[in-house]
């Protein structure tokens, strides 16, 4: 049952991470001295639904993992993501806390000096480490 929880929590990344990487590589450069109309900025709206998408459900897929295979199971976000690096699931825990930080900082208003700074993360770093956790995952957990 919990291998299964696994096999399915896996997948929902996989499939998740797909749009996001979508995404991603069709999104244009977020220029916060241009003024966007509403069509235009649809794009960037996707970005950040999607990535925030992605990251809940690498968190949730880094739960069932820290259950199943660590001796202390997480408490908090911070047990979660040190387990995680134990693991190698994840390289490094600051990136993770960045990700954490932008996520609650996307349901709420920002400037254009702000979006610009938080789509760079998004597409840049974040993804990267996005992209290869996949990498990661399979071959810590066998699936």
């Amino acid at each position: 049952m919990k291998q299964e929880l696994l096999e399915i929590n896996k997948e929902k990344l996989f499939k998740t991470f797909e749009l996001f990487e979508n995404i991603v590589t069709k999104c244009p450069v977020y220029d916060a001295s241009k003024t966007y109309s509403p069509i235009e900025i649809e794009i960037f709206d996707a970005l950040t639904s999607r990535f925030v998408r992605v990251y809940e459900t690498a968190i949730q897929l880094f739960k069932t993992i820290d259950n199943l295979q660590s001796l202390h199971i997480a408490e908090s976000f911070g047990d979660l993501m040190s387990n995680c690096e134990k693991l190698q699931i994840i390289t490094n825990q600051d990136i993770w806390f960045d990700m954490r930080l932008i996520r609650n900082k996307i349901s709420h208003d920002y400037l254009p000096n702000q979006l610009q700074e938080m789509l760079q993360f998004i597409t840049n770093e974040f993804y990267s480490e996005l992209k290869n956790i996949s990498q990661r995952i399979s071959l810590i957990i066998g699936l």
